[in-house]
């Protein structure tokens, strides 16, 4: 609305009906604004999260790998150690001559 068609406003309830539209205005602009603010810092603490839970998944997967590699080599030491002891056990049943 231009200043023209209010300063050519003579009624006092067109001119507060006017001025409460403005006020409604402005506070929209500010609900709006908190509103982009609002969306811009989820947004963000999204895209951090996502970050996060990758590096957690890739972590995790790492752990894994080093967890197979790890009960591989002892299924080996269990393997050798069972041949160790089975050698013992037949070499101190074996009748001495």
């Amino acid at each position: 609305m231009s200043n023209e068609t209010i300063k050519s406003m003579t009624h006092l309830d067109s001119l507060r009906a006017v001025k409460v539209a403005m006020e409604m205005n402005e506070l929209q602009d500010v609900t709006i604004d908190k509103l982009v603010t609002l969306v811009a810092t989820m947004d963000k603490n999204m895209k951090l999260l996502a970050t996060k839970v990758l590096k957690l998944e890739r972590a995790w997967d790492l752990l894994e790998a080093d967890l197979t590699k790890l009960d591989k080599r002892l299924e080996l030491v269990e393997d050798g150690l069972e041949r160790v002891v089975k050698k013992q056990v037949e070499d101190y049943e074996r009748p001495k001559n």
